[in-house]
């Protein structure tokens, strides 16, 4: 895997797991993003019941991404939550957006089906977020995870520097 970009594997892979962070993901809800990658969390916009919804916008997505859009099989996935707009695990409207070619700006490539909902960078973990994880870690509110993520706000406290 080269370093470059955000990305990591989903779930571990081989020895050790590398998330590679260049230098524009240095922010802490892109690295969190990523952990939750490696640790084996896909995109909540993969989901198999996501087009209850968002609308995916096919046409205005960059060439060679809409591989971010797949929709994930029921086998691949099992999501018992409700769909979460919040996750972190979630793009932003205009992810992967060809560029408009008078402005200049990204065009949308998500719509929300539930009105008032905006796709933004989520830029913390939602509620359902750490309930996944405290299921994942067979955690209790009072004792768990959700204690961790309060406790350290940024995931520099975690990460071992590869190279630096």
């Amino acid at each position: 895997m080269p370093l470059d970009g955000c990305y990591s594997y989903v779930g571990k892979v081989g020895g050790t797991q590398v998330i590679s962070l260049a230098v524009d993901c240095i922010a802490d809800y892109i690295i969190w993003h990523e952990v939750m990658h490696a640790i084996g969390f896909e995109h909540e916009h993969q989901r198999p019941d996501r087009d209850k919804f968002i609308r995916v916008e096919y046409i205005n997505v960059q060439q060679g991404q809409l591989v971010n859009f797949d929709k994930l099989s029921p086998h691949e996935v099992d999501y018992p939550d409700t769909y979460d707009y919040d996750s972190i695990m979630h793009y932003d409207s205009h992810a992967f957006g060809r560029k408009d070619s008078s402005t200049g700006a990204r065009l949308v490539t998500m719509i929300p089906l539930k009105k008032g909902v905006i796709l933004d960078d989520n830029l913390k973990m939602s509620e359902s977020d750490i309930a996944k994880l405290n299921r994942l870690g067979n955690c209790t509110v009072s004792k768990g995870l959700y204690s961790l993520f309060l406790l350290r706000a940024s995931p520099f406290d975690y990460i071992e520097k590869i190279g630096a």
